[in-house]
């Protein structure tokens, strides 16, 4: 009886030890399958950390890029409105120095008018003064002949 109780105690140990044997095989898979997860999950964070850093990136070159296109065409349209305003300018400036040609043109044909108008004038009042001139010589000439007649 008391082998019987001891081979029962023994194989009560025995299997308590390959009990505990499982359970430590079966608690050593879960913390094996745990930490498994836990690398790929570890892992899947990483990959979607960096792809989200990777369109991070590319969005912020996407928006720098846009800002350099933008600055590109505000340099642009400035630049442009400058020679505009340069070439009104030229006109403008071109202008007013036709205007100023034609202005000193009629000026002068006014004055060249005012001449030949003085010439003529003079003209005239030398041929007036000349006409009065052999009137009054014939005048005095008839004059004298009625004097001599007398």
């Amino acid at each position: 009886q008391a082998f019987k109780e001891h081979e029962l105690e023994e194989e009560r140990k025995r299997k308590a030890a390959a009990d505990e044997l499982e359970h430590s095989r079966l608690e050593g898979e879960e913390q094996a399958r745990k930490e498994h997860e836990a690398e790929d999950q570890t892992r899947k964070e990483a990959k979607e950390e960096a792809e989200r850093l990777r369109l991070q990136s590319g969005e912020q070159a996407r928006e720098e890029q846009e800002a350099e296109e933008k600055h590109k065409r505000t340099e642009a349209e400035v630049e442009a409105k400058s020679s505009r305003i340069a070439a009104e300018d030229q006109v403008r400036k071109e202008e007013e120095a036709k205007e100023e040609r034609r202005q000193q043109e009629a000026e002068a044909e006014a004055e060249h008018l005012r001449l030949e108008a003085e010439e003529k004038a003079r003209q005239k009042q030398e041929v007036e003064e000349e006409r009065k001139r052999k009137e009054a010589e014939e005048a005095e000439a008839q004059r004298l002949r009625l004097e001599a007649e007398e």
